[in-house]
């Protein structure tokens, strides 16, 4: 794939309460891939032998504050629902991602002379599924 601009990027969360769409605000996204290790040493083992185990990973979110009560319910921390996110947009066979996830709820930061950011941290909560627009 060739390279692509971030401003293109499309960022969804689905919760039982609608959709909510961040792409006209965003900043900045990151997804962090996690995978548990298990301890497998026994008996004679010189070193520590370790197995990988289940899959996890968390997600963020930075955007410019908009503020509004529908945000902070869709993004409390608590809820659940399903992060869709598409880092070079929606353009065909562009990369595509979702995965059910846990809100850990919202950060707030205002700064004198500066744009109020906000930033939301889910934790995945399931599969992540690998698709293409």
């Amino acid at each position: 794939m060739a390279e692509y601009v971030g401003k293109e990027g499309k960022y969804t969360w689905v919760w039982s309460g609608g959709t909510v769409d961040f792409s006209g605000d965003w900043r900045s996204f990151n997804y962090a891939p996690t995978i548990d290790v298990l301890d497998a040493t026994a008996g004679s083992d010189a070193a520590k032998v370790k197995i990988a185990s289940f899959k996890d990973g968390t997600m963020s979110l930075t955007l410019v504050d908009q503020g509004g009560t529908a945000l902070d319910a869709a993004c409390a921390e608590g809820v659940g629902g399903t992060l869709f996110w598409s880092p070079a947009g929606t353009a065909t066979n562009s990369p595509k991602y979702s995965a059910p996830a846990l809100c850990h709820g919202q950060t707030i930061n205002p700064q004198y002379n500066q744009v109020v950011e906000r930033q939301i941290n889910w934790e995945q909560n399931g599969a992540r599924v690998d698709s293409k627009w």
